[in-house]
């Protein structure tokens, strides 16, 4: 299921260079492979972690190296987060926290003074990136037919996260 690139993949992988089980079998024996191919498991997907890492720094280096990397607005999460068995499932096919609690970094750009902020405590949804996106863009256009809200007003003015505000998360079981 995960696989970085060999020269990654060297530096990262421990001793155990297990044969390679289609995830479908893994899911099947869930309960029967050995602690290391888990390791390995990991290893691979922070070998990923680890590419993706090396990739983004070449494309912030090309954007500082054109002087667009203080203008630019970037958004860096994903769809998901992993579950290495915390909770007795592989992968992606269940609804804990380490499924549904992904990382939302956003750089915006140098005018908004906001280098280094953090915001603690914002439930937010990539629904939500569409409307900062437009916050940022295009202030003087409000588009009221977004679904989120713009993140912008709780990075810049320190806004409470009201505690009525939720996301839903749901999936959808697969064999």
């Amino acid at each position: 299921p995960y696989k970085p690139a060999n020269n990654i993949s060297l530096k990262l992988t421990p001793v155990f260079y297990g044969f390679y089980e289609g995830i479908e079998n893994l899911r099947k024996k869930i309960g029967q492979f050995p602690a290391e191919m888990l390791e390995y498991l990991i290893h691979e997907y922070e070998g990923e972690l680890y590419q993706l890492d090396l990739a983004l720094g070449i494309f912030f280096d090309y954007l500082k190296k054109n002087n667009l990397f203080e203008t630019s607005l970037i958004f860096i999460t994903a769809d998901h987060g992993e579950g290495f068995r915390e909770h007795g499932n592989l992968e992606h096919n269940t609804i804990y926290n380490e499924i549904i609690k992904v990382p939302l970094i956003v750089k915006f750009p140098a005018e908004f003074d906001l280098k280094g902020k953090i915001v603690k405590n914002l439930v937010s949804a990539n629904i939500d990136i569409a409307p900062t996106i437009n916050e940022v863009i295009f202030p003087e256009r409000n588009i009221p037919d977004f679904q989120g809200k713009s993140l912008l007003p709780y990075a810049q003015y320190d806004i409470p996260v009201a505690e009525n505000e939720f996301v839903i998360s749901e999936m959808i079981p697969y064999n």
